[in-house]
């Protein structure tokens, strides 16, 4: 853990504390209490990053620099990394913005992990973040609730939107 001193109580700069994540050759700094969030990018591959642009903190020499593997967080972030992707379905909606999706704690998910979902033909693009979870099954809500476009009963969920029709096409996957 990395603590600054600030020079006074309106100080803006850098969150206090931020905890030292390393990941291959890459070290990152990450707010504490932001882990679930950084596991969430990491889940998704938003990170490993290609260029300075990410939520989070990253040694600007590491740009470039290699992330096998997982990232070595603390402990009590670990159960929020997945090993792989993970991919399913809407099982069916319960409100507008509420959803069961066909994953659940046998896959690894856990509460406040987001997903990612579109229609099998690839249209309509909805973020979700896990509110509940049980073995088999989640509940998620749709982030951004869009009326003119809903989830619907049969649409593809994933950790990775890359995983997901529009762009698994695009990326010859």
């Amino acid at each position: 853990m990395v603590s600054f001193f600030h020079s006074s109580p309106d100080d803006r700069g850098l969150p206090d504390p931020l905890r030292i994540v390393r990941w291959g050759d890459r070290t990152y700094l990450i707010e504490d209490g932001k882990g679930l969030e950084f596991c969430n990018d990491v889940n998704s591959g938003l990170e490993p990053r290609r260029d300075m642009h990410g939520m989070s903190y990253l040694r600007r020499k590491d740009v470039n620099s290699s992330a096998d593997g997982l990232p070595s967080v603390p402990d009590n972030w670990r159960r929020c990394l997945l090993g792989q992707p993970l991919s399913g379905h809407v099982v069916r909606v319960e409100t507008n913005s509420t959803l069961v999706v066909d994953l659940g704690a046998k896959d690894g998910l856990v509460v406040g992990m987001e997903l990612s979902a579109c229609h099998p033909d690839g249209t309509g693009l909805f973020f979700l973040r896990v509110e509940s979870v049980d073995t088999a099954q989640c509940l998620a809500r749709d982030m951004v609730p869009d009326l003119s476009a809903r989830p619907v009963a049969g649409d593809v969920v994933s950790t990775r939107m890359a995983l997901l029709p529009p762009f698994a096409r695009r990326e010859g996957r």
